[in-house]
């Protein structure tokens, strides 16, 4: 796991910051005849620039052929924390998904999911679909 990061804050005003994660690879060893599942690095980037908060992240699952990615933002942090953002999943090979719930065996099709979040920390509003 790599984590790098950046501070400063001048007087009373708002902290800035940036901070990176990024995962290394590994492998999930699954009991039994299940096939093992490869890891993919994981990348978190968040951005605090005033009184906002903004993040990205990437995590692709190039064994299930998918990726997961979701773009937020907390505007407004010192009062309201208003909310925004989107989520996608796209995931185009279900084999592996055997490996997790192993009662599902020869699982074919795609998945893909879309959401949005907005309304804020305390109430959130979550739209989507699978």
């Amino acid at each position: 796991m790599n984590l790098s990061g950046q501070f400063s804050q001048q007087g009373s005003q708002h902290p800035s910051a940036q901070v990176l994660l990024t995962t290394t690879p590994g492998k999930l060893i699954t009991p039994d005849d299940q096939p093992d599942f490869d890891l993919d690095p994981v990348r978190i980037n968040a951005n605090l620039s005033g009184d906002n908060l903004n993040a990205e992240i990437a995590a692709p699952f190039t064994e299930m052929d998918g990726q997961l990615s979701a773009n937020l933002a907390i505007q407004q942090l010192s009062r309201q924390q208003l909310l925004s953002g989107d989520i996608a999943l796209d995931i185009n090979d279900l084999e592996m998904i055997s490996v997790f719930v192993p009662n599902v065996q020869e699982i074919e099709g795609q998945l893909q999911g879309r959401f949005n979040i907005s309304g804020s920390i305390t109430q959130p509003v979550v739209r989507g679909f699978f």
